[in-house]
């Protein structure tokens, strides 16, 4: 449960994580087998967008950086001095 809360305030989605919190106790031992398997899909969906907002970001970082054009040595000429 705790795992699932870190997540979401790790991306910042705060009212999700307390509602969840809220969610887990207000659930009866019925309701509980539903949301044990909810929390795996849950946890799926978080680390996905976790791994998203790296993605993005290193992107952004890249391209903010400016490097120049990726060139290979197969179009190097050698030959000069």
């Amino acid at each position: 449960m705790s795992d699932i809360i870190t997540q979401l305030k790790a991306l910042k989605l705060y009212g999700m994580a307390n509602s969840y919190a809220e969610l887990r106790q207000q659930n009866t031992p019925d309701q509980m087998t539903n949301l044990e398997s909810a929390n795996q899909i849950l946890s799926q969906l978080l680390q996905a967008e976790a791994t998203e907002r790296n993605i993005r970001s290193i992107r952004y970082q890249t391209n903010a950086a400016r490097f120049p054009v990726q060139r290979h040595l197969q179009g190097f000429d050698f030959s000069q001095e």
